[in-house]
């Protein structure tokens, strides 16, 4: 399960403990953060050329020149798709970006199931089985890997 993009935003220092807790790279939370934002001015972008697009068709119901304004409003259009699939993409890297960063979740999971330990035999470490029933994961067994 992701993190929440609103808890990376706000609590951007909990969340680069979690990942160095984790042994992760604790630049993702900065990357992700550059991604977000990048996602929120492409966003901003497509407000614009969408108003821009909106204020050309007003001022076509009594422009004289119309075909220039004509041309306007396609060239604006066409600027608007190159946007929306240039968030498309940046969202879909967000997304994915957000899928590795350590969360809360994880942070909790960890604490009550310690699955690794730092053993040098590795004797304490845990085997979990999980089993899928009705859309739900749940936790059905806990071994230890010595047996």
């Amino acid at each position: 399960m992701p993190i929440d993009l609103k808890w990376v935003r706000n609590h951007s220092i909990q969340v680069e403990d979690w990942q160095s807790l984790r042994g992760l790279p604790v630049e993702r939370v900065a990357e992700t953060a550059a991604l977000d934002q990048n996602c929120r001015q492409g966003l901003h972008q497509i407000r614009q050329l969408r108003e821009e697009i909106n204020q050309i068709a007003k001022q076509l119901r009594h422009a004289e020149d119309r075909e220039s304004l004509l041309q306007e409003r396609a060239r604006r259009q066409s600027e608007l798709q190159a946007q929306e699939e240039s968030l498309k993409e940046k969202e879909r890297l967000l997304k994915s970006s957000l899928w590795q960063l350590a969360s809360p979740v994880d942070m909790q999971l960890n604490e009550i199931y310690p699955l690794y330990k730092d053993t040098p035999d590795e004797a304490e470490n845990l085997d979990v089985d999980l089993d899928h029933h009705a859309g739900w994961w749940f936790r059905s067994s806990i071994h230890q890997a010595a047996q």
